[in-house]
């Protein structure tokens, strides 16, 4: 993630991806990102676990500011 997206609380500083600490995405919006890919972005569902993909969205959205993953989703 950080050779493209930038976030202070991962140390990351990326130059391509949109700065996560400006768009504070919800998790909802991180996963679906991680599972199918974006634009650019590859899907990472093949090389994460369930759990992991989901613990990245909540780590994401929990430190940039957005919202949490509900039971729901």
């Amino acid at each position: 993630c950080a050779v493209c997206h930038t976030l202070q609380a991962a140390g990351s500083e990326g130059q391509v991806g949109p700065v996560l600490d400006e768009l504070k995405p919800d998790a909802a919006r991180v996963l679906r990102a991680v599972r199918s890919g974006l634009g650019v972005m590859p899907s990472y569902a093949e090389r994460l676990s369930e759990r992991d993909l989901r613990a990245l969205a909540q780590f994401v959205a929990h430190a940039s500011g957005g919202a949490p993953l509900t039971a729901d989703r």
